[in-house]
């Protein structure tokens, strides 16, 4: 988790919202991963995040997937070079930002992953991977498989040509993409990736889109030309993004 800033940056717009308009945001968040568009979301329920008193107003992150209840069990063992699920506050796997059990009308519960960004920055000079070796052969593996789940054809768009997306730049994407892969695909747990990305943030020397429109045109950008993910992806009504301003609460969803 990197510092937090005071009044910008997307952790503190998600705290802000989560904490001091909690009904726009779940109301937002509901209309956003409803699967059809009818208000079959009936509720959301946030997890608490683990304490980290070495960390920045001594909160950690919920890591991988420990939220499930044997951390992933030897099938992420497996999956993720992650020798010490459940172990809070480690470093090196993915984490998030926030992760919920959203309640669906007739269809149960699925597991909520919530990804935010405030400027581009955030987006597109995210922390590469810096596995090596055989932990390094483990992801390539994983995003190999996420990557022929979405229905990427690996002889036409190899990994190897992809790499400094995939494993670079857009890492932070890409491992989301493949703990939701693993979820569904690996484990049978419904689950949900959420996107948000907040508009007219004030993070000084950084492009802080204000209208959804330039944050579509980043990620599109990026997943068209970079990631080569196609937008209508085998698991693309799994992923949903939300975009909400700082300012007025007011927000749209979808790309």
């Amino acid at each position: 988790m990197g510092r937090m800033g005071y009044g910008y940056g997307s952790e503190w717009q998600l705290l802000r919202f989560m904490g001091r308009h909690r009904s726009v945001f779940t109301d937002a968040v509901k209309t956003t991963v409803d699967p059809d568009g009818t208000r079959q979301v009936t509720s959301v329920d946030w997890l608490d995040h683990p304490f980290n008193t070495n960390a920045d107003f001594g909160d950690g992150e919920i890591k991988s997937v420990d939220f499930l209840a044997d951390y992933g069990g030897e099938e992420w063992k497996q999956y993720w070079p992650d020798s010490r699920p459940g172990e809070v506050n480690r470093a090196g796997v993915p984490s998030w930002d926030a992760v919920g059990r959203i309640a669906i009308q007739g269809q149960g519960s699925e597991w909520l992953l919530v990804e935010a960004k405030a400027h581009e920055g955030e987006f597109t000079a995210g922390a590469e991977c810096g596995a090596r070796g055989e932990s390094l052969k483990k992801i390539e593996a994983a995003l190999d498989s996420c990557r022929e789940a979405m229905g990427i054809d690996p002889n036409k768009t190899p990994l190897q040509s992809v790499a400094k997306a995939w494993l670079g730049r857009y890492y932070q994407v890409a491992n989301r993409l493949a703990v939701l892969h693993f979820l569904l695909n690996k484990v049978n747990q419904p689950a949900r990736l959420l996107f948000v990305y907040f508009l007219g943030d004030s993070q000084q020397n950084q492009n802080c889109p204000k209208e959804a429109q330039e944050w579509r045109t980043i990620i599109k950008s990026a997943y068209q030309n970079k990631l080569h993910i196609p937008l209508d992806h085998l698991f693309a009504k799994r992923v949903h993004y939300l975009f909400v301003d700082v300012a007025s609460g007011k927000y749209s969803s979808g790309l």
